[in-house]
């Protein structure tokens, strides 16, 4: 895809939607804790990134044995260690491309994701919506200044442009709450599903030359097609779209790993290009369903069973 990137706004913005949708209303009614939220965001997101960053780090410590440029194994179990808790890795080391998360690239946009996701709960999930679409102004004012100083919005997984990842978290999420918000504004009609998939897949795939156009494509297309898919309400759009769902965390953070092999498979030549796409697509489809299955269900369910304990804190009303 030659616009893979801008699947992360995408799901920043669909993950705004969904959190405000089961979150939202419980938290400004006093009925979700602000520790219960905290609890649910942990429990969803770190077992898998815990497992990433820790067989992340099992491969940058093999390449140090394959005499590959890296940084020394000490040091490599210390950022890894920071990496466990979504912390992003904030100094410049040995390892090629200054990444924030070096055993998996992907890792950098949960950690946006969860930092927007704690801050939103605590203060800003019984806003209004007039001030949310104030602040959803606002972001997208930065977005724009982001590109003109850059020149692209393929930022975030790099520590020279971690904070600009951190604006596209902030866009993304507020900008799915503000459409959680004006979702009944739509009829439902069988065409914005169609329509909703429509868009995201030019976004995605349009051959497209420059990068000028993405900025529009993040700040209106991507938030419509979350606006014309969430239409949809509860009607089912596609058979399995529950397993999905479940599934798309686990592929997202499967693609991260397995393409550190594929991009070692790539460099030194040794595959196909077609091969190369077989082996990342059925790769990521293999590890992906494996590491939900037989590891994100069972710790989850037996963290679920033994409930972290957080300080709790009612939002704020603006």
């Amino acid at each position: 895809m030659p616009h893979a990137y801008l699947a992360v706004d995408f799901f920043f913005i669909l993950s705004g939607f969904v959190i405000a949708s089961a979150n939202e209303g419980q938290l400004a009614a006093g009925q979700l804790s602000y520790g219960e939220f905290v609890r649910r965001r942990v429990l969803r997101l770190m077992p898998l990134s815990c497992l990433a960053v820790i067989l992340g780090c099992g491969f940058l410590i093999m390449r140090t044995y394959a005499h590959v440029r890296t940084d020394p194994v000490p040091v490599i179990v210390g950022y890894s260690l920071v990496n466990l808790f979504l912390i992003p890795k904030l100094w410049v080391t040995q390892e090629p491309g200054d990444f924030v998360f070096p055993g998996n690239g992907s890792l950098w946009s949960l950690s946006c994701e969860m930092a927007i996701n704690l801050v939103w709960a605590r203060f800003l999930s019984g806003m209004r919506t007039s001030f949310l679409a104030v602040l959803v102004i606002l972001s997208g004012a930065g977005i724009v200044l982001a590109f003109l100083h850059r020149h692209s919005l393929y930022l975030g997984p790099s520590i020279h442009d971690v904070w600009y990842g951190y604006l596209r978290a902030a866009y993304g999420f507020l900008a799915g709450v503000l459409v959680y918000r004006l979702r009944n504004v739509l009829r439902w009609n069988p065409l914005w599903p169609a329509l909703s998939f429509v868009l995201l897949s030019f976004v995605l795939f349009a051959p497209v030359a420059g990068n000028a156009w993405t900025v529009p494509a993040v700040l209106f297309v991507l938030p419509a097609a979350v606006l014309f898919g969430s239409a949809a309400a509860d009607r089912p759009v596609v058979r399995f779209d529950g397993f999905l769902g479940e599934m798309s965390y686990p592929l997202y953070v499967a693609q991260g790993f397995f393409g550190l092999f594929i991009y070692a498979l790539a460099r030194k030549g040794v595959l196909s290009p077609v091969a190369i796409f077989l082996l990342s697509v059925s790769g990521c489809l293999l590890a992906g369903w494996f590491a939900w299955r037989y590891f994100d269900r069972p710790v989850t369910a037996w963290l679920k069973r033994h409930p972290l304990r957080v300080p709790s804190f009612r939002p704020a009303t603006l």
